[in-house]
């Protein structure tokens, strides 16, 4: 009879110590798929935000896609941009606003000048690049040649 009351209370201990180690499992595991559900709904929700700042960080330096540039802000954005084609010339432009402000005021917002040689050009025309890193404002450029020159003057400042 002793045996037996051992033997039960064995199993009974085994079987504590079995349930202790699947809560413990499961609740690991409850709290995995949580976390990872936060993280999806993170990254979902700010997806524009995250390739935004990935654009930052990579595009300085090269010449930028005028696919996220308004030309009449002089700012790449985090959504793609439309084009507005005046003048026979094709401007990228955010909003229904900045593309009025490109008809109304052509002179004045089509056109900049060159950030290396200070020589007036068409937006439409230009090389963008980045103006500083990390930062979404832009500059024109008249050529490859002056948009290599301008990051190579950026670097020997930094330096």
């Amino acid at each position: 009879m002793k045996k037996n009351k051992q033997y039960s209370e064995q199993i009974q201990s085994a079987q504590i110590e079995a349930d202790r180690r699947f809560n413990k499992r499961l609740t690991i595991g409850f709290i995995s798929v949580i976390f990872l559900a936060i993280a999806i709904n993170i990254t979902a929700s700010y997806w524009c935000e995250i390739k935004f700042i990935y654009r930052e960080k990579t595009n300085f330096g090269k010449a930028v896609s005028p696919d996220f540039i308004c030309m009449s802000g002089d700012k790449m954005g985090y959504h793609k941009t439309t084009v507005l084609i005046c003048n026979e010339k094709w401007f990228y432009v955010c909003s229904d606003h900045c593309a009025q402000k490109i008809k109304n005021h052509f002179q004045e917002s089509a056109f900049t000048n060159d950030a290396l040689s200070g020589k007036p050009i068409c937006k439409a025309d230009a090389l963008i690049g980045l103006k500083t890193k990390n930062q979404p404002a832009v500059v024109y450029f008249e050529n490859a040649e002056n948009l290599k020159k301008y990051y190579q003057s950026i670097k020997k400042i930094t330096k």
